[in-house]
This record gives structure tokens, sequence and C-alpha cells, in this order.
């Protein structure tokens, strides 16, 4: 017999009496418990950035009802017609699964510059594949940086203030290539490169580094400065001020945004030191 009416994702008891014209025996019950479920609703965002002239990535959260059943996994399709029935061959057409514990996100590589690419996501429970996401297109190019990250800002000499930054990982676009938002795998390496495509697909050829008495970097005392390294010395200031700074990597493609915070993200407190005094 088929029990209906009863709640999704809610574990559920069920025993047996068998009947007769003198009544109903002693109930039994089952051996184990059921939740009853359902196939998934598409994932609740779906956002698509273009990494570099040669990946797109996907980024995905999880369904607002997940048919009662966790989802485990997350299909990302993408071909280069919006049905999904192209005769394309990989890399410009396939599908993986994304373990859902693992990523939010994923980047598809090795496509072709200016060839548009559709995308879709669709959750994987234990009732199978569920609603598929909006479908959405993009054409790989060449993009700005992302920010720099892991930007430690301390006193230095008198009159000084030394800065230290990490390459970025997470793209100019702000969706990690894998992982999650807090925790973001590295993007991949382009075929023929040597460091991840954070950069846009163009290398990083400087970094502007600039600092400022005031937070919002409109004050009088402050100023600007490149360097090809991920460190510098910052000079001349007055002792005995704070000073906030910020950072930015640039390459031939233009200048990718500030990172004024502290952070394996740059989602931390503002960024900020006092010029050394000298004693």
């Amino acid at each position: 017999r088929t029990v209906s009416g009863l709640t999704k994702g809610v574990l559920t008891w069920v025993r047996v009496s068998a009947c007769n014209s003198q009544g109903c025996g002693e109930p039994q019950n089952a051996a184990t418990t059921v939740a009853p479920y359902e196939e998934s609703s598409a994932p609740s965002e779906t956002l698509l950035g273009v990494t570099s002239d040669s990946m797109l990535t996907v980024g995905f959260s999880d369904p607002t009802d997940n048919g009662g059943a966790a989802v485990s996994h997350y299909r990302v399709e993408w071909d280069t017609m919006p049905n999904f029935n192209s005769l394309s061959a990989t890399p410009h057409k396939g599908a993986v699964d994304v373990e859902a514990a693992a990523a939010l996100s994923y980047t598809i590589d090795e496509l072709s510059v200016a060839t548009r690419y559709y995308v879709r996501v669709i959750p994987i429970n234990l009732a199978g594949y569920g609603a598929a996401s909006t479908t959405l297109s993009a054409l790989p190019a060449l993009q700005v940086p992302g920010v720099p990250r892991s930007i430690a800002v301390s006193p230095s000499s008198p009159g000084a203030i030394d800065l230290t930054w990490l390459y970025p990982r997470i793209p100019n676009h702000g969706i990690p290539c894998g992982g999650f938002a807090a925790t973001p795998d590295e993007c991949p390496v382009a075929l023929g490169a040597s460091l991840p495509e954070s950069t846009g697909g163009s290398a990083i050829v400087e970094y502007e580094v600039e600092w400022n008495e005031r937070q919002a970097f409109d004050g009088t005392d402050g100023g600007s400065v490149t360097t090809t390294t991920t460190s510098i010395t910052v000079a001349g200031l007055t002792q005995g001020r704070l000073y906030y700074a910020r950072v930015l990597a640039r390459n031939s493609v233009g200048s990718g945004k500030f990172c004024a915070l502290s952070g394996s993200v740059c989602t931390g407190d503002p960024l900020s030191a006092v010029a050394t005094v000298e004693t």
C-alpha cells in the first residue's frame, strides 16, 4: 500500500497489523524507518563568470527545496548550443558531477575564445536528477586580475610601514574557481601557462599600493606606488600617524579591484598601521 500525505524529509515509522473478522492482531513494526523524498528543486541561485580567454566559472547555491533528501552532487553541463544537443566534442561540450560537500562552484577550462557557451546546473539527491537551473551563457575573453589576498600591514623603520600580500586566488568576477567562498580552490592553469587563471588570462605586470590617512582614501596625506613584487616598504610618512592601505593587481587588460581588507579572501578588517616613531 502507498501511504500519502507525508512530510518530505521527516522520518516516518510504519507498523502493520493483520486483521480478520475477529479483529486485528498485534502490530508488527517495520525493520527500518523512512523519510519520504522526491527530486530537488533547482539551485536557488546560479552565476556564470568569465574567468579568462579559455575558462568560465559557474557558481551555484543550495536549492530552497531539496525534495526531502540532501543534495549529494551538482551536475554542471555545458555546450555550444542552448538546448545542449550539439555535436561539439570535448572540451566544448561536457558534464561533470561536483560533490556538494566539496564545492559550490566549478571552472570549465580549455574553451575557445569568443565562442559562446551555455551552462546549466542540476542538483542530484537520492531521487535522482532534480530541476535544472536557468541556462546561462558567456564568451571566454581576457579579464583584469582578481584581488590580491592575505595582505599584511605593519610598522617598519621610523616614518614607514611594511606591506606584504599574495597572488590573487579568486578571479575578478568574484566566483571561486572551486571550493567555497571562504575556502576557495586555486583556479586551473591554462594550457601552456604556469600560473592559475585568477590573473584573468593575462600575466600580472604590476601591483599598485595606495596609502592614506583616511579610510575612504580621500585625505591629503597619502600616495601610491607600483611594484612588480609582492611586498614593499612605504617610507616618508608622518611618524606616529595611522595610515590605511590597499593593493590592486594590474595586467595588460587593465586594473583589478583594490583589496583594502585583511584575510585570505579579502573579507577581514580594514588594513592599517601606524608609521613608526623614531626613539
